[in-house]
């Protein structure tokens, strides 16, 4: 069953163009991932601080999958240099 992902991120003051930048980078190769139903890329319209990303996976373990890949690794230790916060919500569909 596919899930859905919410990930929610504040980038730090003065900080939202390298964070919508890193964020933008990760588009393009998660969405030839396997499994990857949706991937897309949302800033707040009163705030260019927060993002949100919408995410749609075929199963767990295809978000796994995503998780370990080399783009998005290669972003993590970006996120703590440029993110105040980054909340990641995983959802299942109840009905």
């Amino acid at each position: 069953m596919p899930i859905k992902v919410v990930a929610l991120i504040t980038a730090k003051p003065g900080k939202a163009n390298e964070v919508k930048s890193l964020l933008d980078g990760l588009l393009d190769p998660t969405r030839v991932e396997d499994g990857c139903h949706e991937y897309v890329l949302h800033q707040k319209a009163d705030d260019e601080h927060d993002f949100v990303m919408l995410e749609e996976w075929e199963s767990q373990a295809h978000l796994d999958a995503h998780l370990k890949t080399p783009h998005l690794e290669a972003a993590f230790p970006e996120f703590d240099k440029y993110a105040a916060s980054v909340d990641i919500r995983v959802y299942n569909k109840v009905r």
